[in-house]
């Protein structure tokens, strides 16, 4: 047999239970209170200031002697490829592309079976390869400004 519940019980249980929700509710109010304002200044302080841990930073701009040197490097490295190709099959190539992927800076024109030129452009700086002319005394210094070793 079940006894039936005093309606006293149960108001009691709801006044217990109410008081230990209103610490929480309270302690919620003043979380909400502290970090929404919080928050709207920090959004601000983003939003408003040029900050250089948000904004990046770009690099520094390559200088004409660097651009330069590194379109000296290039197009030595892409004269070792024609002269290769020349070696393996006994004539130039007609085309860069004949020997795989060319560089867009790069353009090449074959004058005869012997000679070739190569005109690179690079960041307002243009150059002009003879083959005719002796490759280390076109490429100069550059090769040692970036660290590589000729050879």
């Amino acid at each position: 047999m079940s006894w039936p519940r005093c309606s006293r019980t149960r108001s009691a249980g709801r006044r217990a239970r109410s008081k230990k929700a209103e610490p929480v509710r309270l302690a919620r109010q003043r979380v909400a209170a502290v970090s929404l304002p919080l928050a709207c200044v920090f959004s601000l302080y983003l939003w408003f200031g040029n900050h250089s841990w948000v904004t990046p930073t770009l690099p520094d701009p390559v200088t004409a002697e660097a651009a330069e040197a590194g379109l000296r490097v290039a197009m030595y490295f892409q004269a070792q490829r024609i002269e290769s190709l020349r070696s393996a099959n006994g004539r130039l190539p007609d085309t860069l592309e004949e020997m795989g992927s060319a560089p867009a800076e790069m353009s090449y024109q074959r004058i005869d079976a012997r000679s070739y030129q190569l005109v690179g452009q690079s960041r307002g700086v243009t150059l002009t390869f003879n083959s005719e002319q002796a490759i280390t005394q076109f490429v100069g210094d550059a090769m040692q400004r970036f660290g590589i070793g000729q050879g």
